[in-house]
C-alpha cells in the first residue's frame, strides 16, 4: 500500500459510534482513485434550496427538499410507482407556495 492508498476519501471503513460522536474505525477495503475521479466528471454540483428525488427499500421513488443550509425540510409522505407521479407531487408542492397556513384558534397567541 502507498500513502495514496490510505488517503481517507479512498478507504472504505467499518465503524461503531461512540459518545461525543468519535468513531472508532478499521479499514476494510482500499477504493482505487481513478474510480473516484470518473463517477465526479458524470455528477453535477448539487445546489440548494431542492428537492432530491430516490428510490427507497421497496424500490418507490420519493422525494424530499433539503434547504438553503442543506437540512431536510420536507419529505413525500408516500412513495409512488412512477417516477412521473413521484415529479409530479413534486409540481404540486411547488404550486403550493401562496396557500393559507392554518392552526387552531386556542394557539393564535402562542410565541
Amino acid at each position: 500500500m502507498t500513502a495514496l492508498d490510505l488517503h481517507p476519501a479512498y478507504c472504505v471503513r467499518r465503524g461503531t459510534r461512540h459518545p461525543y460522536n468519535s468513531i472508532e474505525s478499521e479499514i476494510i477495503a482500499v477504493v482505487k482513485p481513478n474510480v473516484f475521479k470518473r463517477k465526479e466528471a458524470n455528477v453535477a454540483t448539487r445546489t440548494y434550496p431542492s428537492y432530491w428525488m430516490y428510490k427507497d427499500a421497496r424500490n418507490e421513488w420519493r422525494w424530499k427538499y433539503d434547504a438553503s443550509n442543506a437540512k431536510t425540510i420536507a419529505v413525500s409522505s408516500e412513495g409512488y410507482v412512477k417516477r412521473a407521479d413521484c415529479e409530479r407531487s413534486i409540481e404540486i408542492m411547488k404550486a403550493s407556495y401562496d396557500s393559507p397556513v392554518w392552526f387552531p384558534a386556542d394557539l393564535a397567541n402562542a410565541a
